[in-house]
């Protein structure tokens, strides 16, 4: 599955940014995927929802060096995003989560995240 998920990584002016939706049961796994993928790309940002038992998760890494208070901070990101998804959540500069509700609106969730990085 990471390497299918490292096949849609895009680029926006040299930071390469990766967004899909999964469906995995186990939200351990879900996190480590999420961090497995930026090691992979070394510089940019992955932004991971995840549909499972009809829950919404979203997940964002950001590698350090693009990490800043403004554009690049998962925690403002993820609390901007989660409303979408009817859910909240929060977390750090480079890396933050949120819970909702409403799986139905993940790809939604993901393309704003897609629109702020560029």
């Amino acid at each position: 599955m990471q390497q299918e998920l490292i096949n849609k990584v895009e680029d926006f002016s040299g930071i390469s940014f990766l967004s899909a939706v999964v469906t995995i049961d186990d939200p351990r796994i879900f996190k480590t995927l999420g961090h497995n993928l930026l090691l992979q790309l070394g510089r940019g940002v992955v932004a991971l929802g995840n549909n499972s038992d009809g829950k919404a998760q979203i997940q964002i890494n950001i590698s350090a060096d693009l990490a800043d208070k403004e554009k690049f901070n998962a925690g403002l990101i993820i609390k901007e995003i989660a409303p979408i998804i009817q859910g909240g959540g929060g977390g750090q500069l480079t890396q933050a989560s949120a819970g909702g509700t409403k799986p139905e609106a993940l790809l939604e969730a993901l393309q704003q995240i897609k629109c702020r990085i560029q």
